[in-house]
């Protein structure tokens, strides 16, 4: 009911070792699970706690001996049996698992083999319990921060756990201590002159082409000793940030000082991102000779990474003490006369402290970066903060206005700033001053249009549109119904209006009060509007440079013309399934990528962005208000858009008034945006087939 499982029957092997293809059962073709998910539990239906068991519980003593070490038999199986979600075929009812043990590649053949359970048939996978324990961390990290005599009790939190706030005790104070307790303090002290701040901001602006906004976050981020980096979609957050550490990197070698410096984020895309730039740039800059270092966990591969010059040394390999390059980084911070840049995901960074100096917390950066910050939980950002040195500078870019972290449970009332991200924390607890974030104010992606919307859900005044007349540019006319437009898919009137290039912002409501995690008629709206624009569009924009009068290749066309966001993987598939058939000649992987959920989609940018929800039966509506209308999630998949953004919903969505108190505070984003800033309206009917529905379109004038 909750769509958390596929239930699955009659596996078959695939011929690749450990991998077995099922049928599907009905039922679970909407489930919210995708290709390539793993930690995922197995479970048996009529077998209650199965992942509870042992392997040993399941095999009979006639069974053969276990050829590998004893103890994995002993241990629970979900920690020993691995499973993973490698392909999930909604339309045909198939799906592929991967069953295995890390550690010994002979557990999952035995088991299958010899369990008294049919592992094959009549089975569910669900997301599982992960066996990696963060919090066994960060209750070091914190122990190794103490009590020290500035730390406050949270009254709020002691409230929610039933305790007495504790008092102030005489440890230590930590550099992450003063984070956690001194912030406001922290932002107001100057590491360095306003000076040499400043000619580290103009050494940036030079070489990074930045504006005053982004200018200004650098100098007060080479300056204050804690800087939040503003950065709203399309901003330009990565450059300034790039240009943030080229600027420290030449100050420190032309003043022959050591520097020190971390790059941290949630994910590898997102310091890979950064770092990639980094290294570019000081690679073209001989004045910048410097030590470059991109680690990664022991699951990843790392991604390789090469320098033109002799002056720059970078390498990518895995933190791991037992290999050479590990040692290398360790030798390189431990440096007087180098500066040495870090790169490598959070839970990663207080590995350099425990390695370096014994203990979960040790001065080991003078400048610690912690990149979209909007995603870090407050309990993972403590792992780079671990590492800040006395006088440090620390610099957190984000949005907190995209997508928060994922959390399993909804904080306690109060505590929202305790259990979120660290740049919700730094900007909503009540320290003893406020601390004011450095706003990115130009926005390099989106029309004027789209940029006007965003300023009516949380973004400042100031916030605007460098490229301002953005536009897409048409080859030919949009086809109408007579003039080969595919016959099995719909047509309206209104396509026409929807591809006006002058019409930016839209809605498009149509009547469907039964769909739920997915919407056939829907998916086929979006496949006809995406072949509409397919048969039109130009490979480039109006309003940004001189256009090319081309029609786009394949590539160009799913990886820079068109996105389609939608909440739910069951409509991912349903469109995807739609696109697929009506373009057979195009790389199914490009199609693919193009459609996806929000989360796939924060960061990237496509000239049109169709949204396409999906959902209209009402039970299903209000079961999921809080999701489907978060303000995060409306915005970062609006502002994706550098040209056009239709939104398709039904109309029972589009009415729909949340009962749920913290949908209601967020759903103003997208209940303003369909009702309010699309502030002009048309109707006319859907024609599919012989049958028409009613459909209203809505448009920002």
């Amino acid at each position: 009911a909750s769509y958390e499982a596929v239930r699955l029957t009659n596996g078959q092997p695939t011929g690749t070792p450990n991998e077995y293809i099922f049928d599907v059962l009905p039922g679970s073709t909407e489930a919210k699970l995708d290709d390539n998910e793993g930690y995922l539990a197995l479970g048996k239906e009529g077998h209650p706690g199965l992942p509870l068991q042992r392997g040993r519980d399941l095999i009979p003593l006639t069974a053969p001996p276990y050829s590998g070490q004893s103890d994995t038999l002993l241990t629970p199986l979900w920690s020993a049996l691995s499973v993973t979600l490698v392909s999930f075929d909604r339309g045909t009812r198939k799906a592929v698992l991967k069953l295995t043990n890390w550690r010994e590649a002979a557990f999952a053949p035995y088991l299958l083999a010899n369990s008294t359970v049919d592992f094959l048939n009549e089975i569910f996978i669900t997301k599982g319990q992960v066996s990696f324990k963060w919090y066994e961390t960060v209750k070091k990290i914190l122990a190794a921060v103490g009590n020290p005599s500035i730390a406050l009790a949270d009254r709020n939190a002691a409230t929610a756990m039933g305790a007495r706030p504790a008092r102030p005790g005489a440890d230590s104070v930590t550099p992450l201590a003063r984070i956690l307790w001194e912030a406001d303090a922290v932002h107001a002290t100057s590491v360095v002159s306003a000076t040499q701040a400043a000619a580290v901001a103009a050494y940036a602006k030079a070489k990074h082409n930045l504006n005053n906004s982004q200018t200004d976050a650098v100098a007060h981020a080479a300056e204050q000793g804690l800087t939040i980096i503003w950065g709203p979609p399309g901003t330009g957050k990565t450059q300034t940030l790039a240009g943030c550490i080229h600027g420290l990197v030449h100050d420190a070698v032309h003043r022959r000082q050591p520097l020190k410096l971390l790059v941290a984020g949630p994910t590898y895309k997102a310091v890979e991102e950064i770092i990639g730039r980094v290294i570019e740039a000081l690679d073209n800059d001989a004045t910048c000779p410097a030590e470059v270092y991109v680690g990664y966990s022991s699951s990843q591969i790392p991604k390789s990474i090469s320098t033109a010059n002799l002056h720059l040394s970078a390498k990518s390999f895995n933190l791991n003490q037992s290999n050479q390059e590990t040692q290398d980084c360790l030798a390189s911070l431990a440096k007087s006369d180098t500066v040495t840049i870090i790169a490598t995901a959070t839970m990663q960074a207080y590995k350099l402290a425990e390695w370096t100096t014994g203990n979960y917390v040790g001065p080991i950066f003078d400048v610690v970066i912690v990149d979209e910050s909007s995603q870090v939980q407050v309990t993972t950002a403590i792992s780079p903060l671990a590492t800040l040195k006395q006088d440090a500078r620390l610099i957190i870019a984000g949005d907190h206005l995209q997508m928060p972290p994922i959390m399993a449970l909804e904080p306690p009332k109060g505590c929202e700033y305790l259990i979120g991200s660290i740049q919700k924390y730094l900007i909503d607890r009540p320290f003893g001053n406020t601390i004011n974030p450095c706003p990115l104010e130009e926005n390099y992606r989106s029309a004027e249009d789209i940029v006007a919307y965003a300023r009516t859900i949380g973004y400042r005044a100031t916030l605007h549109a460098s490229n301002a007349a953005t536009a897409l540019h048409f080859l030919a006319a949009v086809p109408t119904a007579s003039t080969g437009f595919p016959a099995g898919l719909p047509w309206s009137p209104l396509w026409p209006q929807i591809l006006d290039a002058n019409k930016k912002v839209l809605t498009l409501l149509h009547d469907d009060d039964l769909s739920s995690q997915s919407n056939s008629f829907e998916a086929k709206i979006v496949a006809a509007l995406t072949w509409c624009l397919r048969q039109t569009v130009s490979a480039e924009l109006d309003g940004r440079s001189a256009v090319a009068h081309v029609a786009p290749t394949p590539d160009q066309f799913w990886k820079s013309c068109i996105g389609i966001v939608t909440p739910h993987r069951a409509q991912r598939a349903l469109v995807v399934r739609e696109l697929r058939a009506l373009f057979p000649a195009d790389p199914p992987d490009l199609i693919d990528a193009a459609v996806d959920t929000v989360e796939k989609f924060q960061g990237g940018q496509r000239h049109t962005i169709i949204v396409t929800f999906g959902v209209g039966d009402a039970d299903v509506i209000m079961g999921e208000e809080a999701f489907l209308m978060q303000l995060e999630r409306t915005n970062v998949a609006i502002s994706r858009a550098m040209a056009k953004c239709l939104v398709i919903m039904p109309m029972t969505l589009a009415g729909h008034v949340p009962q749920d108190k913290k949908a209601h505070e967020t759903a103003h984003a997208i209940k303003d945006y369909v009702d309010e800033f699309c502030n002009q309206e048309v109707t006319d009917q859907i024609i599919f087939g012989t049958k028409s529905k009613q459909a209203k379109l809505r448009f920002h004038r």
